[in-house]
């Protein structure tokens, strides 16, 4: 374990992120022992090749100044591939692995209050932007203390959490927080590390079940969801979008539409129309009425890319 008081202070933060992940992935997700480095702005902005995704944060109260939690661009991608269910990551991070990664994201900030004020014994508080994908944003101090913590999400798999602060603020955070807080982080550590082999057994039966009720619903499931693992994603705002058809123009026919032009689509009448989520087909149905507005009838849904190729080729 990392002798560093500025690791020591968030290590109940960590345990809390990492139970986030475990519980979206349904999968046990593991914290690894964390490490600290001095570097310089351009060291910090120019740590991510691929781009990172991180959420700025601001702590008020006993400890005030800028913060950053970040995840490498390719592990972002992994991460929130794996909470969607899909079967193959691919190297592009879109709209939906933002939404999710971000709810996830918002999840581990609001841990990070209750983990300060126990190390200062004040209360602090904490407040965050929106998330984006991206270089990292440079907060202007000369120097920043990087705390990288791994968390194993498989046997193979290790992600890391990054925490960006000023130089400054470390300092002042580990002079706040004193020996005396520290040794009590230190002993929770060692009380669970004594109390973990007694129960090994019920927390891997624990794990079982946890990913037995946190699977992702499909269609024929239903929209009813039981369980509170998939809390977070519920409240995650998705784009729906009915395509009606599409078709193409010569410039010299795009130019010489008017008023009472009619566009001849691709579809037949009464051919299903497409419904498309985040840019995903989901589902065809038929467009209806109701209640004077435009709205459509789900008679089909798109279960895989098997399907979705049958279906395109008939």
């Amino acid at each position: 374990m990392s002798s560093d008081p500025t690791v020591l202070i968030f290590q109940a933060w960590i345990k809390n992120s990492a139970e986030t992940l475990a519980a979206l992935l349904s999968q046990p997700a593991v914290p690894q022992a964390g490490s600290s480095f001095i570097v310089t702005p351009s060291e910090m902005t120019g740590q991510f090749h691929d781009g990172a995704f991180h959420i700025p944060i601001t702590t008020g109260g006993a400890l005030t100044g800028p913060l950053i939690l970040a995840i490498d661009g390719r592990e972002a991608v992994m991460v929130a591939s794996n909470m969607l269910g899909e079967e193959s990551p691919g190297d592009t991070f879109g709209a939906l692995h933002g939404e999710v990664l971000g709810e996830a994201f918002r999840q581990m900030v609001s841990f990070l209050p209750a983990a300060l004020t126990r190390a200062l014994g004040q209360e602090v508080t904490v407040r965050s932007t929106d998330p984006s994908y991206g270089a990292l944003p440079d907060l202007g101090a000369p120097l920043y203390v990087s705390l990288e913590f791994p968390v194993k999400i498989s046997k193979d798999d290790t992600i890391s959490l990054f925490l960006f602060l000023p130089a400054t603020l470390a300092e002042e955070l580990s002079a706040a927080a004193g020996p005396g807080a520290l040794a009590n982080e230190v002993e929770n550590d060692e009380d669970e590390a004594e109390e973990r082999p007694r129960n090994e057994a019920p927390r891997a039966q624990a794990n079982v079940s946890q990913a037995n009720f946190s699977a992702l619903p499909t269609g024929r499931e239903g929209p009813s969801v039981s369980g509170g693992a998939l809390d977070i994603l519920l409240d995650v705002p998705l784009e729906v979008m009915v395509v009606l058809g599409k078709t193409s123009l010569m410039i010299e026919d795009l130019l010489s539409i008017g008023e009472g032009s009619v566009l001849e689509l691709d579809k037949m009448a009464g051919e299903p129309v497409e419904l498309f989520v985040h840019d995903r087909l989901v589902a065809y149905g038929e467009v209806v009425v109701v209640d004077e507005r435009f709205g459509v009838k789900v008679l089909e849904m798109v279960s895989g890319r098997p399907r979705r190729a049958a279906r395109s080729a008939g």
